[in-house]
């Protein structure tokens, strides 16, 4: 082989090799930058559901319950609380049924806030499936669960995605059990204020127990715990009980009389 031919020869292996450099790193800049582009929805997905859940967690402190019925909830006009004891029966949803209802809080929440992904207006984001939310309590946390089956598409890119899971420190579950309770022992005595258990529950928790009549046998209760808080904020648990004190009154007007 001549010189000259040679010399051609390392020029063309070096223009194929810089060629096959520039393509393998425009391919990993491109790849780069779409994981980016992943990362950043997901984080948006997750910050929202985080939002979503906190919100849902206070909501149900106040409100606490889907209602099917006027009975189910007394009206303060801005607002209802649930009852979770009515004249005898316990109204009290089990902790399934709450985790269900915070579920459906925060699927409404999370709708208002992922706002359809407009904020990526850049992208072709698209719904493959149904969005499912559970929530599951445990000893000091509370976790969020979506599934939510998604295509991304840019260019010539596309992804799927659909599994996302996040949650907070908060022993949600600990402040139902203690409302359980609570209506426990408002069942041993149907229509009396359990002043006895409150004044211990009340010390031995470290719970502000406020209470005020509506009328003269429905009171709300409103139950701040100081220990218990979310986002460094005491968690504030309110119901109403519907008692039946017409017994009461009937003995103080015998004894007036």
């Amino acid at each position: 082989m001549k010189r000259g031919q040679a010399t051609i020869f390392i020029i063309i292996g070096i223009l194929i090799m810089f060629v096959v450099i520039t393509f393998l790193s425009f391919d990993y800049h491109s790849n780069n930058k779409n994981q980016i582009v992943i990362n950043t929805i997901n984080n948006y997905i997750i910050s929202c559901l985080d939002e979503s859940l906190i919100k849902s967690l206070r909501f149900f402190g106040t409100q606490g319950i889907i209602y099917d019925n006027s009975d189910d909830f007394r009206n303060l006009t801005y607002f209802n609380v649930p009852y979770y004891y009515y004249q005898g029966e316990s109204r009290i949803s089990s902790l399934d049924e709450s985790e269900k209802i915070i579920a459906n809080y925060s699927g409404a929440y999370f709708e208002e806030c992922i706002n359809d992904f407009k904020i990526f207006i850049d992208h072709n984001i698209r719904e493959t499936g149904e969005k499912e939310i559970s929530i599951k309590s445990s000893e000091g946390s509370v976790n969020i669960f979506l599934e939510y089956p998604l295509i991304i598409k840019k260019g010539n890119y596309t992804v799927n995605i659909e599994g996302f899971e996040t949650g907070v420190d908060f022993d949600f579950k600990k402040v139902y059990n203690i409302a359980y309770e609570f209506i426990k022992e408002q069942d041993e005595n149907p229509n009396y204020i359990p002043m006895g258990y409150l004044g211990i529950l009340s010390y031995e928790e470290k719970i502000n127990i406020q209470y005020s009549y509506l009328t003269y046998d429905d009171i709300i209760y409103t139950l701040t715990f100081d220990r218990l808080k979310l986002l460094d904020k005491p968690y504030v648990l309110s119901f109403a009980i519907k008692y039946d004190f017409s017994s009461l009154y009937e003995n103080e007007n015998k004894t007036e009389g």
